[in-house]
């Protein structure tokens, strides 16, 4: 036994429902929104009070890299002298720059092109000397 088909409301006319889509969705008074920003603000750690030791970081090199990765462009961070944990370290830059990072043969490997905002983090973390090569 079928059953009965039900009577379909003309989409046509937007008498009928009073309201058509847009006027429903429409806020009184709500401006259309801000574009958001092209590139994630690098999150800023409080600066260390004065007098107090600095965090350890001595000489930084960074570096671009994208052979044998398939082209994709990651940025190697040598530390000199190697600080404690590398592991710790790379945390804190994944919640720092909001990207991936790991530990290879004692080097952090960031994921993507992040020279220049790597540079900003430890110097506002306090590396005696930051050095940029390969550009």
């Amino acid at each position: 036994m079928k059953r009965p088909r039900k009577e379909r409301v003309p989409l046509e006319d937007p008498g009928t429902f009073g309201l058509s889509l847009g006027e429903i969705l429409r806020v009184p008074g709500a401006e259309t929104p801000s574009p958001a920003p092209s590139a994630p603000p690098v999150r800023e750690e409080p600066p260390p009070a004065p007098g107090a030791p600095r965090s350890g970081f001595g000489k930084v090199t960074l570096q671009r890299q994208s052979k044998g990765r398939g082209g994709h462009p990651v940025t190697v961070t040598v530390l000199e002298p190697p600080s404690g944990n590398l592991e710790e370290l790379a945390k804190r830059l994944r919640k720092a720059l909001g990207c991936g990072a790991r530990v290879e043969e004692g080097r952090l490997v960031l994921q993507g092109d992040l020279v220049d905002r790597a540079k900003a983090w430890f110097e506002a973390a306090g590396a005696t000397r930051v050095v940029v090569s390969g550009r």
